[in-house]
């Protein structure tokens, strides 16, 4: 299996964990990849490492954007993680989200296209994952971070996004919203769309030629690495076949120094040897054309059932919307079902007082009548 040309890593954070969200959101708002990473490499041999003088995580931000790429979450860190807590769900409260190219892939990029190229594919990413999922339109936030890595020190850009743990019913919101619920085939699903646009982009900066031979020419060392044992059988074929020639031509030495009488029946008997190796190189071809043929035979059934595991999550969901559809109730949110539990609690709280009110009017009036009596006998 070939190295993706791009990484799509989904996480998510727990419900209750606000303030883990509200930190990496700050976080991510004022990191600068590039000046963390010089902190640490220009450190010398066994000194303590730390920051240089002047520089923390708070400084100028440099080769993106100084603030959230909002699309429906907010454009600071207060912002998506107040939203994200009005949006929450019953067990989680915000998906993160890394969309990472492959450095190898993005130094052909012009360097001023980049981090376009990394905006475009982040957006269509989720808009289409989203869409083809029948999850209606997403509502994300996102930061573009840069950075050089620290094997070879290629510029390795990334994104870092935000996006809520609940989708709406509807388009239009009045049913509420349900639990954005991901399976594996979804996951499968999500890398195969990020794979697609971004090859997609990178097509349109470079052209579709030219990307498809930058793509080639990376993924051909890794083959080679991952499927070593082809390149012997294919020396090893080479090797057979000049062990063969080398044969014929003894043969043939051998053949002109016979006697004459000899010529003729040594001449059938190479022949026949000839026509035999060309049946086993055949026969070898054929057993590897057979072998290749069940591979995409076992592929294409394998990717027949994750397509058809997909429809069956996609049906499910698109059920389960309907099902809310018709009831026609609308689900509540987080804070409305807090203030619904307050107003429960409050109603308790009066009933309950009324109570106590009434037995301590009782037993006034038990007394009053008790000392009555009392009275008429000392009249």
């Amino acid at each position: 299996m070939p190295k993706p040309l791009i990484i799509a890593k989904l996480g998510f954070k727990q419900k209750g964990q606000v303030k883990g969200l509200r930190d990496l959101c700050k976080y991510l708002q004022y990191r600068d990849g590039s000046v963390r990473r010089d902190a640490y490499l220009t450190a010398e041999q066994g000194a303590e490492v730390r920051y240089p003088a002047g520089l923390s995580d708070y400084v100028t931000p440099r080769h993106r954007d100084a603030k959230w790429v909002d699309r429906g979450m907010g454009e600071t860190y207060h912002q998506i993680a107040n939203q994200a807590f009005a949006w929450q769900g019953r067990y989680n409260l915000a998906r993160t989200w890394i969309i990472s190219p492959d450095p190898e892939l993005m130094k052909f990029v012009p360097e001023d296209k980049r981090f376009e190229v990394l905006r475009n594919v982040t957006e269509q990413t989720l808009e289409r994952w989203h869409s083809d999922n029948g999850w209606g339109q997403p509502a994300y936030s996102y930061v573009i971070h840069d950075k050089q890595r620290s094997t070879d020190g290629e510029q390795m850009v990334h994104a870092h996004v935000i996006t809520p743990a609940t989708i709406p019913v509807d388009e239009a919101g009045a049913l509420g919203r349900v639990d954005h619920i991901v399976r594996k085939a979804h996951i499968r699903d999500l890398h195969r769309t990020v794979g697609q646009t971004f090859e997609e982009e990178l097509g349109r900066v470079l052209g579709k030629e030219r990307a498809q031979e930058i793509i080639a020419e990376r993924n051909a060392p890794i083959e080679h690495e991952q499927h070593p044992s082809k390149d012997q059988r294919e020396r090893l074929k080479k090797l057979k076949t000049l062990a063969d020639v080398m044969q014929l031509l003894k043969a043939e030495k051998a053949a002109r120094r016979a006697k004459k009488d000899q010529k003729k029946d040594r001449r059938r008997k190479h022949q026949r040897q000839a026509e035999l190796r060309m049946y086993a190189r055949y026969v070898g071809e054929k057993r590897e054309k057979r072998r290749e043929a069940d591979y995409l035979r076992v592929k294409a059934t394998r990717q027949q059932a994750q397509d058809g595991e997909l429809d069956r999550e996609r049906a499910h969901h698109r059920a389960r919307i309907s099902q809310i559809k018709e009831r026609g109730q609308r689900i509540p949110t987080h804070a409305e079902a807090l203030e619904h539990e307050e107003n429960r609690r409050a109603m308790l709280r009066i009933y309950y007082a009324g109570l106590f009110i009434q037995q301590d009017a009782e037993r006034d009036q038990d007394r009053i009548v008790e000392r009555i009596p009392d009275q008429g006998v000392e009249l």
